[in-house]
């Protein structure tokens, strides 16, 4: 998880978020955040540049962290965000979320919804509200079905490893209630086998 990537509207939401990435990054040996915004005409790019630069600065004047910048014209949100994420080999996008109800959070929901059904890489959520302070217990949800191939353990390790946090994998599934059947506890046994390492 070395590149995280922001998307930035330059509201209130996405800011606080950009906050967030900066503090959890801070000091992090060869981390890079990059700020990600779409502007809708070729004639808004330059105020999109100064924008940029404007909240780099202002994560700069109280984060230790190193800073990209990437402004693209139009196109749907989820494809260009797709494409930085794989040139830039991003393990993590950090993305606000509206404290009140409205059009701007079914706007955002939506986007955030496409983002993470599209399984790109994994979405940290960051409240408007919310302010970083340290990852201190992650929890990874499971049905324990395919453990091998449906978990992220790449990402997921790269995250542990960086934070150093406590692993607490929750099962999730109404199929079983009383009994533990011989299935689930061989992927249960399969997903201790993935991330068993980690505290």
């Amino acid at each position: 998880m070395k590149t995280v990537i922001v998307p930035t509207d330059f509201s209130t939401t996405s800011t606080n978020a950009a906050h967030y990435a900066a503090k959890m990054l801070t000091g992090k040996y060869n981390a890079c955040l990059i700020l990600y915004h779409i502007y809708e005409k070729p004639e808004h790019a330059d105020a999109a540049v100064k924008s940029l630069e404007k909240l780099k600065a202002e994560l700069l004047a109280c984060n230790t962290v190193k800073i990209k910048l990437i402004s693209v014209e139009g196109g749907d949100f989820i494809d260009g965000i797709e494409r930085v994420i794989h040139h830039r080999q991003a393990g993590l996008i950090i993305m606000g979320i509206p404290d009140r109800s409205g059009m701007e959070q079914i706007f955002m929901g939506g986007n955030t919804l496409k983002l993470i059904n599209r399984n790109i890489c994994p979405v940290l959520l960051i409240p408007s509200s919310a302010k970083f302070e340290s990852i201190r217990n992650v929890a990874l949800t499971s049905d324990f079905k395919n453990v091998q191939k449906i978990t992220p353990s790449v990402p997921i390790a790269s995250l542990l490893q960086m934070f150093q946090p406590h692993l607490h994998i929750v099962n999730v599934d109404n199929h079983h209630c009383v009994s533990l059947t011989e299935e689930y506890q061989a992927e249960r046994d399969q997903m201790q086998k993935i991330l068993g390492e980690y505290s």
